[in-house]
């Protein structure tokens, strides 16, 4: 069974962005990648205004983090060598 995704970034006029959001059948899905292992709550600004923007149910950020966990009610952690 062939899935239909389509991938773009977002950015606004203020600078804020988002490294990748997938789009499919199940909706919008945006993807924040970053090289630390912890982040900011300030770095997640980008994923979370997209979130609010579009009514995206949930975020992604992949890092080099230790676990999968949830960081806020709607963004969820994911180690890149959990991928």
């Amino acid at each position: 069974m062939a899935t239909q995704l389509d991938y773009a970034y977002y950015r606004t006029i203020d600078k804020s962005e988002v490294d990748l959001v997938i789009e499919g059948s199940f909706g919008l899905v945006p993807v924040e990648i970053k090289l630390n292992a912890q982040v900011k709550r300030a770095s997640l600004r980008g994923l979370a205004g997209f979130m609010a923007d579009t009514g995206a149910p949930y975020g992604i950020l992949i890092n080099r983090g230790r676990k999968v966990e949830l960081l806020t009610e709607k963004i969820i952690q994911i180690p890149f060598n959990f991928i």
